[in-house]
């Protein structure tokens, strides 16, 4: 994943009871989008085409009036995810040719849903993340790179200190997936558990390694790179296997065992 970053990106509306962008009367900040056009041609065999756009001025009118759990956040940095090049080959669920691409990101937390839809004050949402800088967590019909989308205030993490806007726009995605593919779905990556993680080096896979390191499970990886595997090595795996023909630490422990999670 690649992020990008850029002074004038948009404020962004993250609601909790729809998922669905939700345009809102207010200026844009952003000139250009960024969506795909339909092109005839099968799944994997497509390539859909690139779209600019240009925004047309809207007029100035006072900002929205945000319900119980949203957050309005100004973005700063938006994450480019293999998930766009794999809509642009119509190998992705759900594409559409209208809501921009691009769907994690970073920024600034600038206002709260203060009530609900009945005008009832909120009294169960921390006040701590206003003015805070969050990472955007991607869910349906979310972009990073329209103006409004609407997403629940859960989405909204906190950003650590140490991890750059930059970094932090391409964490999302890569750690949900990676989170899903170890805990949800396997469900048994639990401390001294022996995990595999194949093509150590890619976004999620780091995401997978440092997760099964941080539960305590012996981590093994393999990659066709000896260099990969000793970066894997120095973040906290055992040892690696080159599917070329050559181990690294515990490689021959990792070609032999019995792995109890394969992400």
């Amino acid at each position: 994943m690649k992020a990008i970053s850029d002074s004038e990106f948009p404020l962004c509306v993250f609601g909790l009871a729809n998922l669905n962008p939700k345009v809102l009367k207010v200026p844009p900040t952003i000139p250009q989008s960024l969506t795909i056009t339909k092109t005839t041609g099968k799944p994997g065999h497509v390539c859909y085409t690139l779209q600019l756009n240009t925004i047309p001025p809207q007029p100035i009118t006072p900002g929205p009036v945000l319900s119980l759990g949203e957050l309005l956040i100004k973005i700063h940095t938006a994450a480019l995810n293999h998930r766009d090049f794999f809509i642009r080959q119509h190998l992705y669920p759900g594409i559409s040719f209208t809501l921009p691409l691009l769907c994690d990101g970073c920024g600034t937390v600038v206002q709260l849903g203060k009530s609900d839809a009945h005008g009832r004050e909120r009294s169960g949402s921390s006040p701590s993340l206003l003015g805070k800088r969050v990472l955007v967590n991607p869910v349906p019909g979310h972009s990073s790179g329209v103006d409004r989308p609407l997403c629940g205030e859960g989405r909204a993490l906190p950003r650590a200190s140490l991890v750059s806007p930059i970094e932090g726009a391409a964490l999302p995605l890569a750690g949900l997936t990676g989170w899903r593919a170890l805990v949800t779905k396997r469900g048994n990556a639990k401390a001294g558990r022996k995990v595999l993680v194949t093509g150590v080096g890619g976004g999620v896979a780091l995401q997978v390694l440092d997760f099964g390191v941080a539960m305590g499970g012996n981590v093994y990886v393999t990659s066709g790179c000896e260099e990969k595997i000793e970066k894997a090595v120095e973040l906290g795996a055992r040892g690696g296997v080159n599917y070329t023909g050559g181990v690294l630490g515990a490689g021959v422990a990792c070609a032999s065992a019995a792995f109890e999670a394969v992400p």
